[in-house]
């Protein structure tokens, strides 16, 4: 992504007044988005990968995924949660066991109103991202132990842009 597309790539440094614009110019129609930050990194060193996890009303599944990621044998990545407006709201520790830092963003929805979906999620935790590289999971799959090293060692191969298997859940 160009930096002049989606704004500065530190949006943890602005208002939630800012990041709320942010999601109004990425095409999102809501009445009204405050964006919590749980856990500001502050002005930590970026890591090689971001990896964004949207949620909305799943704390088990999530913690599941987290535990998942903690495992890892890749270990140069921080976790962007993204929060959907979950009541209540979902939480994660400042860290995974492995030391990966947490970072949860949380979306608060005017009364009544519904969550604005994962895409969206997807976005701000985009726009949050620092690192590199971008690896999205969403909060209801375990990641293999060497998920995160093949994804990074196949990001690395020239001219590779997007990338990842498409798998249909079992049962499908």
């Amino acid at each position: 992504r160009r930096q002049d597309q989606v704004g500065p790539r530190h949006p943890h440094h602005q208002p939630a007044a800012v990041i709320g614009q942010v999601l109004l110019d990425l095409g999102l129609q809501i009445d009204r988005v405050a964006v919590l930050i749980d856990h500001d990194l502050g002005a930590a060193e970026p890591r090689a990968v971001d990896v964004i996890v949207p949620t909305h009303n799943r704390q088990a599944r999530l913690e599941s995924t987290l535990r998942s990621l903690a495992g890892q044998t890749f270990g140069d990545f921080a976790v962007i949660v993204v929060d959907d407006a979950s009541a209540p709201a979902v939480t994660a520790p400042a860290a995974l066991s492995n030391g990966a830092p947490v970072r949860v963003l949380r979306t608060v929805r005017a009364a009544g109103a519904v969550s604005a979906g994962p895409s969206a999620a997807r976005n701000l935790g985009l726009h949050a991202a620092t690192a590199p590289l971008v690896a999205f999971i969403d909060d209801d799959v375990d990641a293999a132990p060497d998920w995160l090293e093949r994804l990074v060692a196949a990001g690395r191969e020239p001219g590779t842009a997007v990338f990842g298997p498409l798998l249909a859940p079992s049962g499908w």
